[in-house]
């Protein structure tokens, strides 16, 4: 009977509470590299990523393995009375994801969490990013979190409360380019950004001159062949 009357987004609060007593900033819902984290919690320059399901399924399994090395730790948060196989035990340890138990009161009218505690700890990744045909690349996950999603609830995905993966990669290039009055070169913006255009120079380019150019503009140095990008001044 718990699952008909618990909710995902019930086991967000007691977690993000949890995890502040700990001095962590908590994020939900948040974008990035083709995925979404249900919740992220930063602390210093260590980044945990934490995915919730009612039950220890076959989706929320793919969701952690999907992260690893994407985030210095990783858990996987389930209610305390969720069945796990030692079977699944062992491979969420040998892989080194975490588990992260709700002690849940469903006798209620409305689950009540009583506790949230690391049933197991996940391992570091000191290392996090991914491979490209331009070599290793560290995934900095500053360029994917904003303010905003400091005020969303995991499990709770609407429209207006997201910021697209083309907003945010905006906002980015304006972070960028701020400090840099002599601007920044197309090949250098392409190289920083998580972008998700297949050609990152030419889908970056393409972007800043058809949709941008009311505050970005795109310019040659003499002597140079790069093409570089800097903010408008009034």
């Amino acid at each position: 009977m718990m699952g008909l009357k618990m909710k995902e987004s019930d086991m967000f609060l007691p977690i993000k509470q949890y995890l502040e007593e700990e001095g962590y900033m908590v994020y939900a819902e948040v974008p990035c590299y083709g995925k979404t984290a249900d919740i992220v919690a930063v602390k210093g320059k260590l980044v945990t990523v934490i995915e919730t399901k009612l039950t220890m399924n076959i989706k929320l399994l793919e969701q952690v393995f999907e992260w690893r090395h994407k985030a210095h730790y990783i858990y996987a948060a389930v209610p305390q009375k969720t069945r796990i196989s030692l079977l699944v035990r062992k491979l969420l340890i040998d892989y080194g994801i975490g588990i992260i138990y709700l002690d849940i009161d469903t006798t209620s009218d409305r689950p009540y969490c009583s506790r949230v505690y690391k049933y197991s700890p996940a391992r570091l990744f000191r290392k996090i990013g991914a491979e490209t045909y331009n070599g290793f690349r560290p995934l900095l996950w500053e360029q994917h979190i904003i303010p905003e999603h400091s005020l969303n609830i995991s499990g709770v995905r609407h429209a207006d409360i997201r910021m697209s993966r083309y907003k945010l990669m905006m906002r980015h290039v304006k972070r960028l380019l701020t400090p840099k009055e002599e601007g920044m070169s197309i090949d250098e913006l392409a190289n920083t950004l998580d972008t998700y255009y297949s050609n990152p120079k030419i889908g970056l380019y393409n972007a800043l001159k058809k949709h941008e150019s009311d505050w970005c503009e795109i310019f040659k140095k003499p002597g140079d062949r790069k093409t570089y990008v800097r903010l408008k001044t009034d």
